[in-house]
């Protein structure tokens, strides 16, 4: 049987994705949501995982929620008015923090609904 390769700072990296007050507010099932990316943030840093973080237009939408950033005290969030955390800005802010072709990053924050 082929085991999964360990989650290691080499091979990973967690994005935090705008985890705002504004946004923080609406969305739903919010409180379980802060719980289970508290649990996340403190596994990866046992783990020595390099974290990044961004907000989205934290002049209108605030900064990450303090219960995040205080587990995060170095990270410094990359800022975007693009809804997107896939822009060529982001991307390029986050090059020095990736890890190696092949790896794994795991991305977490504001679930999105498709309301087309």
């Amino acid at each position: 049987m082929n085991l999964p390769a360990a989650l290691t700072p080499l091979n990973t990296v967690l994005v935090v994705i705008d985890v705002q007050d504004r946004l923080f507010r609406v969305m739903h099932d919010k409180e379980r949501l802060l719980q289970n990316l508290q649990k996340l943030v403190k596994g990866v840093r046992v783990l020595e995982v390099p974290v990044i973080l961004t907000e989205q237009y934290p002049a209108g939408l605030g900064p990450t929620l303090p219960e995040l950033a205080q587990l995060l005290p170095e990270v410094k969030p990359i800022d975007k008015v693009c809804f997107s955390c896939c822009t060529m800005r982001t991307s390029a802010s986050c090059r020095p923090r990736r890890p190696a072709r092949g790896s794994r990053s795991i991305l977490r924050g504001k679930p999105c609904r498709d309301v087309s």
